[in-house]
């Protein structure tokens, strides 16, 4: 129970109620009534971004899929990343898919953000991302959570036109030499920051 005497339900892994079993057509009839009603609410609010060429859907969009399955999204856990000196380097998040109806989870996904990320302005010049650590701990959920989403309901993004890829999950900028972590040494996508702790 939370401060507030509210039960909190316990992760319990994928527990998805019986169901009537759909035909493949029965499911892409759905899948596509679906789609249709995402392009809308995508065209009218603007939740996906055009990146070479390829549109990719914004959070909202994922979070708006589980909501025609009478589902919501949310963060479970984040935690700080730590560089060997015990700096912060990053934020990693967990976030759930839960049933609207039972409080179920049915499913999660891990996102993470890492304070040295860049973005390229059209000049060319690059400049931080993040101003703050809460700016890079709130895409961390944010990418966790349209992980999750996207791991759900591609199928559908793909019905309506869109990437499967999560709008927050594309690089600024294609990348040419992967760098490395500091932890691991492994070539990663996003680099850590040591000043930051």
């Amino acid at each position: 129970m939370d401060e507030q005497g509210l039960k909190i339900p316990e992760p319990l892994g994928l527990s998805i109620r019986p169901t009537k079993r759909q035909t493949p057509e029965e499911a892409i009839t759905e899948g596509r009534e679906w789609a249709l009603a995402l392009m809308r609410i995508v065209k009218d609010a603007g939740i996906a971004v055009q990146v070479e060429g390829k549109q990719y859907l914004k959070v909202e969009a994922w979070q708006t899929l589980a909501r025609f399955n009478r589902c919501w999204i949310d963060t479970e856990w984040t935690k700080d990343i730590k560089d060997p000196e015990g700096r912060v380097i990053g934020v990693e998040a967990r976030a759930r898919l839960v049933s609207i109806d039972t409080g179920e989870p049915l499913g999660g996904a891990e996102g993470a953000c890492m304070l040295e990320e860049t973005l390229t302005k059209r000049s060319g010049e690059e400049v931080a991302r993040w101003d703050d650590y809460y700016a890079c701990k709130s895409m961390a959920q944010t990418r966790a959570q349209g992980k999750v989403g996207r791991m759900a309901f591609a199928w559908v993004a793909v019905l309506a036109g869109y990437e499967p890829t999560p709008a927050e999950e594309m690089p600024s900028k294609p990348v040419e030499t992967l760098p490395t972590c500091p932890t691991c040494g492994k070539e990663t996508m996003i680099r850590g920051r040591p000043e930051y702790g």
